[in-house]
């Protein structure tokens, strides 16, 4: 008997089972990084939810603490190097980095405290609101009217992001608009009109005010260059 007879095949898979594995296995991944997101989410929302109840302020920067946090986490286990496949290093890995992570941004909190938050403690209440806001500690920057915010210069820049010409006809229109109401909301001006058409004069205005409220959202989502 011919020996290649009694070798066994290799028993090949079938492309459905393929395409079914791959989309358990990405469906599962989905649902990892929902959960991991949501964690996060949860957190920030916690740490807002306290700092409002104990100190009657929110936080802004609360966000931005704990994205310093997860960077220093993931600097920390790159240089920690591949994480141990035994599960009582791996967890002391990632217990020790998340200690680490804890008491840097506890600290970085505090100082918040400490340089902005508690000085103002006995200042009006906007005082404290206008620092939240200023705290914060991300680097976006603002194309609305080609302005641009920085944090550390904490002076508005002008750039060019958008061109003189939307800028021209932005301010004549807001020109045109307040001639407008200032015309229709003038007691002596509305009196000049015949008592039939005062009305008309007060629902011109309305209207107005409607369509400039309505072109509103309009300029922001149009009215930008790319």
């Amino acid at each position: 008997m011919d020996a290649g007879r009694h070798t066994r095949q290799p028993t090949k898979k079938s492309p459905q089972k393929e395409r079914g594995r791959n989309k358990f296995a990405t469906l599962l991944q989905q649902c990892l990084i929902g959960l991991t997101s949501g964690g996060f989410l949860g957190l920030i929302a916690v740490g807002y939810t306290l700092v409002y109840g104990t100190v009657g302020l929110i936080h802004f920067a609360h966000g931005d603490v704990v994205m310093l946090g997860g960077c220093l986490a993931v600097t920390l286990l790159a240089l920690a190097g591949p994480l141990p496949l035994e599960p009582v290093a791996g967890g002391l890995l990632i217990v020790t980095v998340a200690l680490c992570c804890g008491l840097f941004c506890g600290s970085l909190n505090v100082l918040i405290d400490r340089v902005i938050y508690r000085p103002l403690r006995q200042a009006p209440p906007i005082a404290p609101l206008v620092s939240a806001v200023i705290n914060r500690l991300d680097m976006r920057r603002t194309t609305l009217l080609g302005l641009m915010i920085t944090l550390f210069s904490l002076v508005i820049v002008a750039t060019l992001d958008q061109t003189l010409r939307n800028l021209s006809v932005s301010a004549f229109l807001m020109g045109l608009g307040m001639a407008f109401r200032w015309i229709s909301c003038d007691t002596w001006i509305v009196l000049l009109a015949k008592p039939s058409s005062r009305g008309r004069v007060i629902g011109f205005h309305e209207s107005l005010m409607g369509l400039g409220i309505g072109m509103g959202p309009l300029t922001l989502v149009y009215g930008h260059s790319d």
